[in-house]
């Protein structure tokens, strides 16, 4: 489906789509959720216990016990994202993030409470969805390491550093990332003509070799043990070295792999690279901060791009890719589910840029044992809320700096299964610049045509922005749009118009 819209100058942002909760006096409730957080940080099964109502079921009881208070928790945060009067008490809807010495869960629980004299407890308890493999990710500021002969390799990339200082981070499986401080060089070469020709019209020359002062590693722990090794060697640790080290850190891995929490954690949690896949942030002495990327699971899979000006200079599939499904591909052979039918309903306000919304999108599995399906919005639009009409809220993870986010299932759903989801979503999103699709009208040409006025400013939304909710696939299907905008202002799509 292809849906532009532009807008005559800019278009009103709804505040949250989530209603406002009415006051009320004392809250039975929270006292409860707290008792309940306290008890999973503390691996309390008997401080749990003590807050379940005798209706709660044993099998209900004990699978919370085992899922969410074995397995070492250290600690734990909680919070309640729903809340509806029923029969007998009051239904919550709550996120628990549990630690396990850096190990993460994040699930979403369903809870029925009973009101008693002493507060509220569980009558009943349901876990909605769970997300595992979650990993707390800080630099390791204690062993500091010097670097003799450091290579670094991937397809068509080639990282050295002849001496330096490098610091570690790891997991419980192994060092997953790693920075660099010393004299370096990268040499990246692409075989392909076309990419060649790229490099040349970015650098000047079909193949880049440029001198770096730092760098930053992202990898699989178990990819880590080929490229350490002999060449870094334990040195008593430089305070100087470790603030420069911690500003690299900081820097680079909160756009890697990184997985949004929001109130749930203000710490970095990670998902760990696949094996074989790496992202190498690069401060070369020329075009400043490159980075290189493998992610063998793309159809093309190797990536030279500048992060900071959100330019590609190079992407292509990789020879090892091309071996195993040829030079052509359809994008259709991975696609999770085919989006039937979009509703949007948006506002926009010309004056902030700000954009607000509901969107739900009927989709059909096209995979068996489905547990998570990916979609897209605009990294800078927060997404409020995401329901499905049978399922109800469900659990949704940004990826940090991309315009992926991920919508965890209830259980693994078979193919052919219809769901229908609903997002809420705002924030500011400027306007894309008008491309070579759409006809460009410039004052200065408009000046040398005297019948032609200047045109009006104008603001232009399509895929290419991700302004609402969207397929990873781009595929063709029907919907309806309902765009408000201030009285001054006129919105344009494509379609058949149905009201104004």
């Amino acid at each position: 489906m292809r849906l532009i819209v532009a807008l005559a100058a800019m278009l009103l942002l709804a505040g949250s789509a989530l209603p406002a909760r009415q006051a009320r006096g004392a809250d039975p409730i929270a006292p409860a959720l707290e008792t309940l957080r306290r008890a999973l940080a503390a691996n309390d099964v008997a401080a749990f216990r003590a807050l379940t109502d005798p209706q709660l079921p044993d099998f209900e009881a004990l699978s919370f016990e085992v899922a969410m208070l074995g397995g070492g928790v250290t600690s734990a945060s909680l919070r309640e994202r729903d809340r509806e009067a029923v029969s007998g008490g009051t239904r919550v809807l709550i996120e628990v993030l549990a630690d396990r010495n850096g190990a993460g869960q994040i699930s979403t629980w369903q809870v029925a409470l009973t009101p008693t004299t002493a507060g509220a407890k569980i009558a009943r308890l349901r876990r909605v969805s769970a997300v595992n493999g979650l990993r707390r990710l800080e630099l390791d500021t204690t062993d500091e390491f010097a670097v003799r002969n450091f290579t670094f390799t991937g397809t068509d990339f080639r990282l050295t550093m002849t001496e330096g200082v490098a610091f570690q981070a790891a997991t419980a499986e192994g060092v997953t990332a790693l920075v660099l401080r010393g004299d370096g060089r990268m040499r990246f070469a692409p075989p392909d003509p076309i990419e060649r020709h790229q490099l040349v019209r970015f650098a000047s020359r079909d193949a880049l070799d440029e001198r770096i002062d730092a760098a930053f590693i992202r990898l699989n722990p178990a990819d880590a043990v080929d490229f350490i090794g002999g060449a870094l060697t334990p040195v008593a640790p430089n305070n100087t070295d470790i603030s420069r080290a911690r500003g690299i850190f900081n820097q680079w891995s909160a756009r890697s792999y990184n997985i949004a929490l929001g109130d749930l954690s203000s710490e970095r949690w990670t998902l760990l690279p696949g094996s074989g896949d790496t992202i190498v942030d690069m401060q070369t002495r020329r075009f400043k901060w490159l980075t290189y990327s493998r992610a063998t699971q793309q159809h093309e899979d190797v990536a030279l791009f500048d992060r900071d000006n959100r330019k590609n200079i190079s992407v292509y599939a990789s020879p090892a890719k091309i071996a195993t499904r040829g030079r052509f591909y359809s994008e259709d052979e991975d696609r999770a589910y085919d989006v039937e039918h979009y509703t949007l309903n948006v506002r926009f306000d010309p004056e902030k840029l700000t954009v607000s919304g509901t969107a739900t999108v009927s989709v059909t599995l096209l995979r068996h044992d489905l547990e998570s399906l990916t979609f897209k919005l605009a990294e800078p639009l927060a997404l409020t809320s995401v329901a499905e009409a049978t399922y109800g809220r469900l659990l949704q993870l940004r990826v940090v700096g991309q315009d992926a986010f991920i919508v965890s299932l209830p259980e693994a759903q078979p193919i052919g299964k219809t769901l229908s989801f609903s997002f809420a979503y705002n924030g500011r999103l400027p306007p894309q610049s008008l491309t070579r699709e759409l006809a460009a009208v410039t004052p200065e040409t408009a000046q040398q045509q005297v019948e032609l006025l200047p045109p009006e400013p104008n603001y232009t939304y399509s895929n290419n922005s991700f302004w609402y909710p969207q397929n990873v696939v781009t595929d063709y299907t029907t919907a309806r749009i309902r765009v408000t905008a201030p009285a001054d202002y006129e919105a344009v799509s494509t379609g058949t118009r149905i009201d104004e």
